[in-house]
């Protein structure tokens, strides 16, 4: 399964659990990778007060969602029957979608 990284605000959350994680320090405007133990309070001190976001990693399922996508348009375009008046404008936005998609 592919992942990819989220921006998490500080503000928001502090990370759940020990590891290491990329992170946007204030002072040097700079990412690094850092270690991180939530059961230290100086730790999530520091974190709160000199980090602005940290990256989560999180399941990507883009992959999965364009092929469901693109098997509900196959669907559609099936059922659609412009001769019989049927034209469907949910086709035509999952189209745009796809569109969306296919170029980011």
């Amino acid at each position: 399964m592919n992942t990819k990284y989220v921006k998490v605000s500080t503000a928001d959350r502090l990370p759940e659990k020990e590891g290491k994680y990329l992170i946007y320090h204030k002072g040097f405007k700079s990412i690094f990778h850092s270690s991180f133990k939530p059961q230290y309070q100086e730790m999530a001190k520091y974190f709160d007060k000199n980090i602005d976001y940290w990256l989560e990693e999180k399941p990507d399922y883009e992959e999965e969602m364009r092929g469901m996508l693109e098997e509900c348009k196959n669907q559609l375009e099936h059922l659609n029957n412009p001769s019989r008046g049927t034209t469907n404008s949910v086709l035509s936005r999952l189209e745009t979608l796809l569109d969306k998609i296919n170029r980011s």
